[in-house]
């Protein structure tokens, strides 16, 4: 299947941003991912990023293209999932999972970035993720660095919470020293996270005891006002009796 030349699909792109009618657009470009120019099919990927949310329409094709023969592709095609965002991408999970094994970094990390913004709906990625934080982010055709198991420790932060202390408690011990920052970092704003919650939990709780106080207070009150007034009847009673004698 032939597509466009790219001069022309970028044009496309530019007009898929701005268009009125963009899922028609992202229908459109979803086709484009199964050109059998792997440029074609990258430019696709972004262009289909460009549109956001907008690209929901596209999502099966995006997750498809995660298989894809050209790393550039699938680490296109995660990000613009990332761009999508939940709950629109999340049918992409099992595919994001996947490709958390990829031996290129980028591939790696870009799908560690989308699952993450899909945060507990993309839970059953936590095992895949603990597993690809290990990983060596040294890609093994060229050489380079990069960073992909920094994004991953976010990925695992955003979707477990604290269920990934243990976890990022020992990446935190780690002899690269950006992965041991950024398990701290994430250990840290879990931290703050549990006593915000327990502030609020402390908080919560001194409300009700205090409208319980109050209940209380008025219950007794109103007690007192019935037992003066059967005080004042009684009075009146004796006082009755003593006068008839």
């Amino acid at each position: 299947m032939k597509h466009a030349p790219l001069a022309i699909l970028m044009c496309g792109l530019a007009w898929a941003a701005e268009s009125e009618q963009p899922r028609s657009a992202a229908t459109e470009l979803a086709k484009a991912l199964r050109d059998e120019d792997p440029n074609v099919r990258l430019d696709a990927a972004k262009a289909l990023g460009r549109l956001g949310a907008a690209a929901r329409e596209a999502v099966p094709a995006l997750a498809q293209a995660l298989q894809d023969d050209d790393a550039r592709v699938r680490e296109e095609a995660a990000g613009t999932l990332a761009r999508v965002g939940s709950p629109h991408a999340v049918p992409a999970i099992p595919a994001l999972i996947a490709i958390l094994s990829d031996e290129n970094p980028r591939v790696r990390g870009m799908a560690a970035l989308a699952l993450g913004t899909m945060g507990a709906a993309a839970k059953e990625a936590v095992p895949a993720l603990v597993k690809a934080a290990w990983v060596p982010d040294r890609d093994p055709r060229t050489g380079g660095i990069y960073a992909a198991r920094i994004m991953v420790i976010k990925a695992l932060r955003k979707i477990a919470g604290p269920e990934a202390l243990p976890t990022l408690s020992k990446l935190a011990r780690d002899e690269d020293a950006n992965v041991r920052y950024t398990a701290m970092r994430m250990l840290e704003e879990i931290g703050k996270e549990q006593e915000a919650m327990q502030a609020d939990i402390s908080a919560e709780g001194t409300k009700a005891l205090l409208k319980e106080v109050r209940k209380l207070r008025a219950q007794l009150t109103a007690l007192s006002k019935r037992l003066d007034a059967l005080e004042a009847k009684a009075a009146k009673l004796v006082e009755g009796q003593e006068k008839a004698q």
